[in-house]
């Protein structure tokens, strides 16, 4: 009770428990989840999540009605969250992430279908993933998307560290121009 009452008044969340039996890297997990899911819904495109993850690939986006040469274009992604600001370069305005030997290795191979890599960075707290006010939601923080296709094979047995620009945003907007792009070129992204 006294949880719901700090929730309906705005007051400080430090109270709250740091966890309600979910890990904070599976609650990373679904939030990055989550955060695609509602970028989707924005943009209008469809997804669907394979059953198993054994090629790197958390969920499919699915494309319909684009003008291209590919009328359905769909864009395979790799999901992943972080919360450490070290990881932040401001000065190069890019998010240096180690990524899992094998995920870099199945990201980098071309394929059928375009392959990304999208990373959500969010608070440390989750208490702070999203924000509620009484007219708007807010999620914080953003996603950060990039081609791992054609990168070169590295030497490295437990993993890589991709350079994701921050000019490089996943949002609504950047979901249609990655589909837009697709539909028209085909694999290069």
């Amino acid at each position: 009770m006294e949880n719901e009452s700090l929730v309906e008044t705005g007051q400080s969340l430090a109270r709250l428990p740091a966890s309600y039996g979910l890990h904070i890297t599976d609650a990373q997990e679904r939030f990055s989840s989550a955060y695609v899911k509602l970028m989707c819904a924005a943009a209008k495109i469809n997804y669907s999540e394979p059953t198993t993850d054994n090629e790197s690939i958390d969920i499919e986006l699915i494309g319909k009605g684009f003008q291209g040469r590919w009328k359905k274009p769909r864009i395979l992604a790799q999901l992943k969250c972080t919360s450490n600001y070290k990881y932040i370069d401001m000065e190069k305005q890019e998010l240096s992430f180690p990524l899992p030997i094998k995920n870099y290795n199945d990201l980098r191979e071309v394929d059928d279908l375009p392959k990304i890599l999208i990373v959500v960075f969010c608070p440390q707290d989750n208490h702070e993933w999203v924000q509620h006010s009484s007219l708007q939601s807010n999620v914080r923080f953003s996603g950060y998307w990039v081609s791992l296709e054609g990168e070169p094979e590295v030497s490295n047995k437990t993993s890589v560290t991709v350079k994701v620009p921050f000019s490089q945003a996943f949002n609504n907007l950047t979901l249609i121009e990655l589909m837009e792009q697709y539909s028209t070129r085909g694999l290069i992204i």
